[in-house]
C-alpha cells in the first residue's frame, strides 16, 4: 500500500500475532519507519544516536558502527567550516531532501534531514545579520559619524 507521502507502507495481508488464535493484520510497519532499534537502540544495543554522542564526548574524530565509519562533526560544525556559495548549495540540497516525497513523518530519517536543513538555514541567517550588520556600521563611519 502506498501511503499519501507516496511511500510504501506494508501491506495489510501481514499477520500480527502468529500462532496465538489472533491473527489479526496490520498494514503498517512502525519500527521499519518511525526509528526502529537501528537508530534509537531498542533491540538492546546503542543506537547510532548514543554511540556518536559518545564518541564526540570523548573527543574522538571518528567512530564505528556497524562496520562502518562516521564523522563525529554536527551539521553545525560543516555548515560553519562552508564558504557562502558552498554554504548556499548545500541549503538547497538539504531542503530539497526534507520537501521530498520519499520522507515518512516521524521517521529517524527524517528527524536528521530536518536537523541538516535547520543547520544550513541558522548559519545563513547568522551570516545575513553579520553582513548586515556590518553595512551599517560601514555605513556609518564612511559618513564621517
Amino acid at each position: 500500500m502506498i501511503n499519501m507521502a507516496g511511500t510504501s507502507m506494508g501491506s495489510y495481508d501481514k499477520p500480527m500475532m502468529k500462532g496465538s488464535g489472533l491473527e489479526m493484520k496490520c498494514g503498517c510497519q512502525l519500527g521499519k519507519h518511525m526509528g526502529g532499534p537501528k537508530m534509537m537502540g531498542g533491540d538492546g544495543k546503542k543506537g547510532f544516536r548514543e554511540s556518536f554522542a559518545e564518541n564526540r564526548k570523548a573527543g574522538n574524530k571518528e567512530f564505528k558502527y556497524e562496520g562502518k565509519m562516521y564523522s563525529t562533526k554536527t551539521a553545525e560544525d560543516v555548515a560553519t567550516g562552508l564558504n557562502d556559495k558552498d554554504l548556499y548549495k548545500a541549503f538547497e540540497k538539504a531542503e530539497a531532501i526534507v520537501n521530498s516525497f520519499e520522507n515518512v513523518p516521524g521517521s529517524s530519517k527524517l528527524r536528521s534531514n530536518e536537523e541538516q536543513f535547520d543547520s544550513y538555514y541558522n548559519e545563513g541567517r547568522k551570516r545575513q545579520a553579520a553582513k548586515a550588520s556590518g553595512a551599517k556600521m560601514m555605513g556609518k563611519k564612511s559618513c564621517g559619524k
